[in-house]
């Protein structure tokens, strides 16, 4: 399974909204997610709640950033082509994969 990501520039998606017509565009602002690590997570008793394994080892806040925003994107697609019985072992072990990547 392959699930590609593209992001777009300001300019290709002004073209595109211009293009199809619907809306004009006076300016366009981009927005920026900081990867950092920050200091907003309690991680002093997820296990105790019962949360997943790539929320309790969050040594490194940013590859949970990371995943967050992927699974926030491709949850609901992934959940109706493989059902909802793999989705915590598929971030489970993608966390996994980021967590080592950004160290």
């Amino acid at each position: 399974f392959n699930l590609p990501f593209y992001a777009p520039s300001p300019i290709e998606l002004g073209f595109l909204i211009e293009n199809e017509g619907s809306f004009s565009l006076d300016q366009i602002h981009v927005s920026e997610v900081s990867w950092q690590p920050g200091s907003n997570y309690n991680t002093s008793n997820n296990s105790k709640n019962g949360a997943p394994y790539w929320e309790e080892n969050m040594d490194n806040v940013q590859w949970y950033d990371f995943v967050k925003c992927m699974r926030s994107v491709s949850e609901a697609l992934l959940t109706s082509h493989f059902g909802e019985g793999i989705i915590e072992e598929v971030y489970q072990r993608y966390s996994q994969v980021v967590r080592v990547s950004m160290l």
